[in-house]
This record gives structure tokens, C-alpha cells and sequence, in this order.
């Protein structure tokens, strides 16, 4: 997937994992499984997730993982209305070329808080003053 791509989807998800709210390393999850659904690398089926909440979502159902989020003290249906908000949105494709233009080969700063490396994206953690 074009990096440009997957920075647009990020953008349109504010950066945020759409289960527990992490901006901590990014990722993207199908919405609809690949396994039942086959690869479907449309948009509208990509969410911004973290590594975690991607790691332990892996082939479990949408039942099996919204239990696990209620376990957690995720409010799921909350999380089903944020999920369906934004894959109804419109990805901006030429945001997310230029955000490659921006933060490619860049230094993480508190104003840059991307970085590009061989196709990754790296989020800078957000520090509290």
C-alpha cells in the first residue's frame, strides 16, 4: 500500500487508534476481515489502530473482539459508531502525498512528530507538559 495512502487514512482517523484512542504506533486494521471477506484494501474497510489493539484483535470476530474491548473498559458502541463515521469519509489523497512530502526522511520534533522510513510511519509519542 502507497505510504500516501495510509498517511490519508491516518489523517482522516486524527492520528488515533479508533478502539482506545492511541497515538502510539500506527497501524491499519480491515474492518471486515480478510479471512471471511477476502483482502479488501478499499478505505472505507481501513481504520488507524495501534500495534496492540492489532495484535490482540487478529482474527477474532467482531463479537470476540468487541468482548475483549468491554473487558477493557471500551465503550463498544461507541467505538461501532466512531468505526462507521469514518470509513463514510472520504480519504484526502493529495493530504496524504503531502504529508509524505513532509515528513519524509525528517527528524521527530515536537512540530514533527512523523517520521518515514522505508515505507513505515513512525509517530512520535505525545509527552504531557
Amino acid at each position: 500500500m502507497p505510504v500516501s495512502k495510509r498517511l490519508a487514512i491516518y489523517h482522516r482517523d486524527d492520528f488515533e487508534c479508533v478502539y482506545c484512542g492511541s497515538s502510539e504506533k500506527l497501524t491499519l486494521d480491515h474492518v471486515k476481515d480478510c479471512k471471511s471477506h477476502g483482502r479488501n484494501d478499499d478505505p472505507s474497510n481501513l481504520v488507524t489502530c495501534c500495534l496492540s489493539c492489532n495484535s490482540s484483535k487478529q482474527d477474532k470476530t467482531t463479537r470476540q473482539w468487541y468482548k475483549v474491548l468491554r473487558d477493557r473498559g471500551i465503550d463498544t458502541e461507541a467505538v461501532r459508531k466512531r468505526i462507521r463515521r469514518k470509513c463514510l469519509k472520504s480519504i484526502d489523497r493529495e493530504k496524504g502525498k503531502s504529508l509524505v512530502l513532509l515528513f519524509k526522511g525528517e527528524r521527530h520534533t515536537h512540530k514533527n512528530p512523523l517520521k518515514i522510513i522505508d515505507g513505515q510511519v513512525f509517530i512520535k509519542k505525545k509527552t504531557k507538559t
